[in-house]
C-alpha cells in the first residue's frame, strides 16, 4: 500500500497527534487537535476536528499559527461558532479570529451518514502535497448558548490525510462513537488510523472492520505517568469523583456527584487543570480489543511525548 519513504509520529497526549512525513520531495509537519503541544510552530498544516477545549485549544493555537512554516488551519465548522456554543470552550472563546482568514478553512464531511444541503464549504482539500477529506465525526454540536438548535448546520470532522509523496495515509475521527456504512469508503485507504479509547465502547470493532486500517494508534487517554505531557491538576471539587493520577471515574460515584462537574463554574476549573476524560483502565482496554483483531489491523502502542519513527 505505501511506497518508500519515512514517518514520523508524536502522540502528546489527548487527542493531538503530530506527524512529521520525510520523502525525496522534502518534509512536511502537520498537527491534529494540538492541546498544550506541540509548543514551537513548526507544523505547515493543522487539523482540529471539533470545538471542544481540549480538541480546538486556543491558547495552544495561537502559538502554532503563526512564523513562517505555518500555512492554514482547518476545522470544523463549529470552531468557528465556539463563543455562540453551549460547549466546553476554554475561557472567552475568540472563534480563531486570530488566525488570517486566507489561512483558516472550515472542512465538511464528504463521508457522511446523510450529507446536508445546509453544508456551505468544501468536503476535501488540496494542500500540497497532501490530499484531505473531511469524515463525518460525532459530538456535533446541538444548541447555541441562547438555548436555540443548531439543526446540524455545524457537522463535526474527521480527516483522511493522505501523502501522495510516500502512499502513506492517516484518518483521524476525532471523538468518534456512532457508525456509518459510509465509513467503509475508507477501507484500504488507511494506513494508520489513531483510535480514540473510551468512545466507541460496544461498536469498536464495527468501526474497525469497517475501515480496516493497517495500524491503529491509540489515543484519548490519560496513564498515571510522571512522564505523561498534559499535566493534571483537579480542583477541590473533583476529590472523590475522578482519580487524582489520571483524571478517570472512580468508581461507585452516584450520577448526581458527577454532575456536579460539569456546572458552568466547576468544568471551567477542571479544564484550566487540563484534565479530559479518559478510560479508567486502557492498556486494559487496549488488550481487549486487540485480543478480537485476528490480523484485522496491527496496534501501534506509543508513549505520549516521544516521537516514534515508522520506516513503511
Amino acid at each position: 500500500m505505501t511506497q518508500a519513504g519515512n514517518v514520523a509520529i508524536t502522540w502528546w497526549g489527548c487527542a493531538t497527534v503530530e506527524i512529521r512525513l520525510q520523502s525525496e520531495t522534502g518534509d512536511e509537519t502537520i498537527a491534529v487537535d494540538p492541546y498544550l503541544f506541540p509548543q514551537e510552530p513548526r507544523c505547515r498544516y493543522i487539523f482540529c476536528t471539533h470545538e471542544h477545549y481540549d480538541h480546538c485549544h486556543e491558547p495552544t493555537l495561537r502559538q502554532l499559527c503563526q512564523g513562517d512554516r505555518f500555512e492554514r488551519l482547518i476545522v470544523s465548522p463549529g470552531c468557528l461558532a465556539m463563543s455562540r456554543l453551549e460547549s466546553p470552550v476554554t475561557d472567552d472563546p475568540q472563534d480563531l479570529r486570530f488566525v488570517p482568514p486566507d489561512r483558516l478553512t472550515a472542512l465538511y464531511p464528504l463521508h457522511a451518514s446523510q450529507p446536508s444541503a445546509l453544508w456551505n464549504g468544501p468536503t476535501a482539500l488540496a494542500l500540497g502535497r497532501l490530499r484531505v477529506e473531511g469524515v463525518e465525526s460525532s459530538e456535533t454540536p446541538r444548541v447555541y448558548r441562547d438555548g436555540t438548535p443548531v439543526d446540524g448546520v455545524l457537522p463535526t470532522t474527521g480527516y483522511l490525510i493522505e501523502d501522495t509523496s510516500t502512499g502513506v495515509s492517516f484518518y483521524h475521527p476525532g471523538d468518534i462513537h456512532a457508525t456509518f456504512d459510509q465509513l467503509g469508503r475508507l477501507r484500504g485507504r488507511v494506513t494508520y488510523m489513531f483510535y480514540p479509547l473510551g468512545k466507541t465502547w460496544e461498536i469498536e470493532m464495527e468501526i474497525i472492520d469497517l475501515v480496516q486500517p493497517e495500524f491503529l494508534i491509540p489515543i484519548h487517554y490519560r496513564l498515571a505517568d510522571p512522564d505523561f505531557p498534559v499535566p493534571l491538576r483537579l480542583p477541590l471539587e473533583a476529590e472523590g469523583i475522578l482519580d487524582p493520577q489520571t483524571g478517570a471515574d472512580l468508581p461507585d460515584v452516584s450520577p448526581e456527584h458527577r454532575r456536579l462537574l460539569f456546572q458552568p463554574p466547576v468544568l471551567q476549573r477542571i479544564i484550566g487543570g487540563h484534565w479530559y476524560p479518559t478510560p479508567r483502565d486502557p492498556l486494559g482496554d487496549i488488550a481487549r480489543i486487540e485480543a478480537k483483531l485476528a490480523g484485522l489491523s496491527r496496534f501501534l502502542v506509543l508513549k505520549a511525548g516521544v516521537s516514534y519513527r515508522l520506516d513503511n
